[in-house]
């Protein structure tokens, strides 16, 4: 029983904070979609969904709530630091994995990009989710350089490639 009221209680002290609109005001936005980053920038959000994002100009809704983001950059959407979005269609069967070399010597120089297919159902369930850009690692395998991996954006196009051969992955634990 007091379970249920504790719960109830929850439920009802949440309920207007997901159904209010909030600005994030003055930080500087990178958009995520390749254009520059907005110095004094707005992202306003309604029932926890980003509704707008752009210049100070923009008007915002009565009632907003505001936070004050300046000295600080503000992204309108979740970065994956770590993933494999794009490469791997079924992890149980090798023919659908393109995120690992059979664990040759040359590990160190494999690029992600080519095998990074914009269709793959998972960039577009994490897109749903509010990810924007992910950094692509290749799997290490048996080895301790797995590759070079890439940033990508998880819109709708064809091209996902933000930055290609971005950084090089290392894996220095056991497997």
């Amino acid at each position: 029983m007091i379970r249920r009221v504790v719960a109830a209680l929850l439920l009802a002290a949440s309920a207007p904070v997901s159904a209010q609109t909030v600005a994030i005001v003055g930080g500087t936005v990178a958009l995520g979609d390749g254009s520059a980053p907005i110095p004094d920038g707005v992202v306003v959000l309604r029932n926890g969904r980003i509704i707008a994002a752009g210049g100070m100009r923009m008007k915002l809704p009565d009632g907003t709530q505001v936070i004050d983001a300046r000295g600080k950059w503000v992204t309108p959407g979740i970065v994956a630091g770590f993933s494999r979005l794009g490469l791997s269609d079924v992890d149980l069967s090798a023919q659908g994995a393109d995120d690992s070399s059979s664990d040759g010597p040359f590990n160190a120089a494999i690029d992600v990009v080519p095998a990074i297919n914009p269709l793959h159902q998972p960039i577009a369930v994490n897109r749903a989710d509010g990810v924007t850009r992910a950094l692509v690692a290749p799997n290490a395998g048996k080895n301790i350089f797995a590759g070079q991996g890439a940033v990508i954006d998880t819109g709708a196009d064809m091209d996902p490639i933000t930055a290609p051969r971005k950084f090089q992955f290392v894996e220095l634990g056991e497997t």
